[in-house]
């Protein structure tokens, strides 16, 4: 992993643990659509980090 890749990285990882406690509200208040299992829980986090990994990784050290 180069240093360009760590600090997205570093990024996504901090903004997927404040913004997934909010993301997970919002699946469990959708109809048909809860969080089951801890491996839904799981796979939601993997979702919103790597989203995040995505765009940090493309933005740079705009943010």
């Amino acid at each position: 992993m180069n240093e360009k890749e760590q600090i997205a990285h570093d990024k996504a990882l901090v903004y997927a643990q404040l913004k997934f406690p909010s993301d997970l509200s919002d699946l469990n208040n959708l109809p048909n659509h809860g969080i089951i299992t801890p491996q839904d829980e799981l796979m939601a986090f993997n979702y919103t980090y790597s989203n995040a990994y995505t765009f940090f990784l493309e933005e740079g050290n705009k943010f």
